[in-house]
């Protein structure tokens, strides 16, 4: 789990940050998918001026994310090749889009890019 505040690393079962001291409950964020929409990306980084952008191979369309947003995006079912950028190293993953099934994509930085993937099951 990382800190939304800092961007630092703590335990899976951490209530508060072990850097800076901020309740990792409170901090999450709060956004809901909006019904409709089946991808949600997040980021957070402990250095603001590092911005993240993604975008997909079948949709070149590119959209950037300061520390703490979030995009949402109504994508096709089936597979997508995602290009995360997060400072100057850029990540391919693949994403497979389930009817009535919500992906969410969670990126962070800290000195280095992290990216988690919840990836809802048949």
């Amino acid at each position: 789990m990382y800190c939304y505040k800092c961007g630092v690393q703590n335990s899976d079962d951490a209530k508060f940050c072990c850097s800076c001291g901020t309740s990792l409950a409170a901090t999450a964020p709060k956004a809901e998918v909006n019904p409709g929409y089946n991808f949600s990306v997040d980021y957070t980084a402990i250095n603001p001026q590092v911005i993240m952008s993604i975008y997909f191979e079948d949709w070149l369309e590119k959209f950037f994310l300061e520390n703490c947003e979030q995009k949402v995006f109504n994508l096709n079912p089936g597979l997508h090749a995602a290009i995360i950028q997060i400072g100057n190293r850029a990540y391919k993953r693949i994403i497979t889009i389930i009817p009535d099934k919500v992906v969410r994509v969670h990126c962070s930085w800290d000195g280095r890019a992290h990216i988690s993937i919840e990836q809802p099951k048949i």
